[in-house]
């Protein structure tokens, strides 16, 4: 999207609910929102909706402050007062994908919210949600990028070479790992070419404490063959899966920069050809009978690399 588009729906979001017409504000909301904020949680697009209501409906008013915006991407920062809480200035975040805003990010101080009895049950000691999150640039257009991920081939060339299922939203996915007794199942939350995938993990079949946590991969065009990835694993804790998530990223961006990534129990012949653009072709086979295994750096018990 371009910058106006962005901000324009972005101002409309804002416009509407600080004039109380949440009902507005809500039909700007995708289905998939994720939303990030230092106190309270919101699952779902609805439970932050009706959040918004009743948070908006003591709000007496709104001073925009500054206001920017770069490709799918926009900022406000503003001051509201509302009754019982003062007055708080907000920095707000936000992601904008086919006229829906599809993230949203908030930064505030907190001492004044929960003072004010505003933070849910449990909040006044609640630990942020725990996640492993990085920021890289892929010189590599964003079509690309999106083609290595949100596919059924795609993680193919970058994380395992064993990957069955639907890539569609709506689908599970399967991955398998040579030579190790385990699978992990993702559903598949939400495929926006080319901006976002995102997928939520159903089982792991090794460690119980994957099982709900969910997975985000956003896109952000930085020119015609270069792109920004936000990655985020949230719902875990970083230590489980940072050597593994760190490793497979920069096999994904190497994958879409050079045709060739590290994926686990992969098998690289000296004949394997990338095809146009350093891409294998669909006639190519880059796994060689009589190659060895690539192997991870990520290594555990016994040497052998991990998935996770």
């Amino acid at each position: 999207m371009s910058p106006n588009e962005t901000a324009a729906i972005t101002r409309a979001y804002h416009d509407a609910w600080t004039t109380k017409d949440f009902a507005g504000a809500a039909g700007l909301l995708a289905d998939t929102l994720v939303v990030e904020v230092p106190v309270n949680h919101y699952p779902t697009a609805g439970s932050f909706a009706a959040a918004l209501t009743s948070f908006g409906s003591v709000v007496t008013k709104v001073d925009l402050l500054a206001a920017m915006s770069a490709g799918n991407e926009a900022m406000l920062l503003y001051d509201l007062d509302a009754e019982g809480l003062g007055t708080l200035r907000m920095a707000e975040h936000f992601t904008v994908d086919d006229g829906k805003i599809i993230r949203i990010r908030q930064v505030h101080d907190t001492a004044a919210v929960r003072a004010a009895g505003l933070a849910g049950p449990g909040e006044s000691s609640a630990r942020p949600t725990p996640a492993y999150a990085r920021q890289l640039t892929i010189r590599a257009s964003r079509e690309r990028v999106f083609n290595a991920i949100g596919t059924l081939d795609g993680p193919r060339h970058w994380w395992t070479t064993m990957v069955t299922g639907s890539a569609a939203a709506g689908g599970l996915l399967h991955f398998g790992f040579a030579g190790l007794d385990e699978q992990i199942v993702m559903h598949v939350d939400f495929a926006r070419r080319p901006t976002a995938v995102g997928w939520s993990c159903t089982a792991h079949t090794r460690d119980g404490e994957w099982t709900g946590t969910k997975v985000r991969f956003e896109l952000t065009e930085r020119g015609t063959e270069e792109c920004k990835l936000d990655f985020q694993h949230t719902g875990i804790s970083p230590e489980v899966v940072a050597d593994g998530w760190d490793h497979f990223l920069a096999s994904l961006a190497a994958y879409a920069e050079h045709g060739l990534g590290s994926p686990f129990g992969a098998l690289f012949s000296g004949s394997a050809r990338p095809g146009p653009g350093g891409m294998p072709t669909d006639g190519d086979e880059p796994h060689g009978e009589r190659a060895d295994r690539v192997r991870c750096p990520i290594r555990h018990g016994g040497g052998h690399p991990r998935p996770g």
